[in-house]
């Protein structure tokens, strides 16, 4: 599963929807009252821990990073679990390149 949280106020919660599907339906940020404020607010919260087959590198994917660049989000994090270490490089690579925080729980 996935949330989008900013400030006090969860936007959006994606359980069977893919998520970068769910991001791109929140839109820009401008709507959600809070422009003036900080030019990206919000956070894409991941859920690692499903235990099905491939889960992580499902929700981890180059689309929903630049969903979440495109809605303006301050960053992404991982619960239940690290980055799969074989895509670590290439997950904070995108992360950088969107200047987006990328958080987990534990490191590998």
């Amino acid at each position: 599963g996935a949330a989008v949280i900013a400030g006090e106020h969860i936007l959006a919660i994606a359980a069977s929807l893919p998520v970068e599907r769910t991001i791109r339906a929140l839109g820009r940020r401008s709507h959600w009252g809070r422009r003036m404020m900080r030019s990206r607010i919000g956070t894409l919260v991941l859920d690692l821990s499903t235990p099905a087959a491939g889960a992580a590198d499902a929700m981890l994917t180059r689309e929903v990073f630049q969903a979440a660049l495109e809605a303006g989000l301050a960053g992404i994090c991982c619960l239940g679990g690290a980055l799969p270490a074989e895509r670590r490089d290439e997950l904070i690579g995108w992360a950088n390149d969107g200047r987006m925080f990328l958080m987990c729980e534990e490191a590998a």
